[in-house]
């Protein structure tokens, strides 16, 4: 048998959340998302990474479940956890301001969104590189923000920036075929949400 606090046991639970999510029982999902960030914050406490993980995980069900405030409140938890654990520009903490920012912009908080956006891309493009696939989501979730702001020629200028890094995203040298026939598509999609977006703004003037 597992120990409730085996790292397989504890695996076994997030597994089978993310099956409950995935045939649409959030609510069941969320039960068991609780139980696993109970149990590792008593083995781990509260502060380590494995604890905050489980807390990130248990957002987004939450997110699921349609509990916008009570998921929000949760990220922001983890986002302070990891600043204080990992540290304000930790590749792991910009994830999850990034996501937070995404959340915000689902409930027409763009402002919000803009102004955390605008740090993870500062961020990541110090961290990780300008054209760094991470920088450039961001990137493009920034343009988002904009646009739902009104702002629509800085969002287009951004748009039309995040297809030039993303042609840079990658070495493609270092790729695989199949990479590369995923890259090339990757880039193909982005290429035609930038003209979908261009013309989105267009029809606005």
């Amino acid at each position: 048998m597992l120990g409730r606090e085996t790292g397989r046991f504890i695996e076994t639970l997030q597994a089978l959340g993310t099956v409950l999510v995935q045939l649409g029982e959030p609510l069941r999902a969320k039960v068991i998302h609780e139980q696993v960030l109970d149990i590792v914050t008593k083995k781990h406490g509260p502060k380590d990474e494995r604890t905050i993980a489980a807390t990130v995980a248990l957002a987004g069900v939450i997110w699921s479940c349609g509990r916008e405030t009570e998921g929000l409140a949760m990220e922001v938890k983890a986002m302070e956890l990891q600043r204080e654990v990992l540290g304000a520009k930790h590749p792991t903490t910009l994830q999850t301001m990034h996501n937070h920012a995404v959340s915000l912009q689902s409930i027409g908080r763009y402002s919000v969104s803009l102004a955390l956006l605008r740090d993870v891309h500062a961020w990541r493009k110090e961290v990780l590189g300008e054209a760094h696939a991470h920088t450039v989501a961001s990137l493009y979730s920034l343009a988002v923000s904009l646009e739902g702001l009104g702002q629509n020629a800085e969002a287009l200028k951004t748009v039309e920036e995040v297809v030039s890094l993303g042609e840079k995203s990658y070495s493609l040298e270092e790729m695989s075929e199949d990479e590369l026939t995923e890259y090339q598509d990757a880039l193909d999609a982005m290429r035609k949400e930038f003209h979908l977006f261009e013309e989105k703004i267009g029809s606005m003037k």
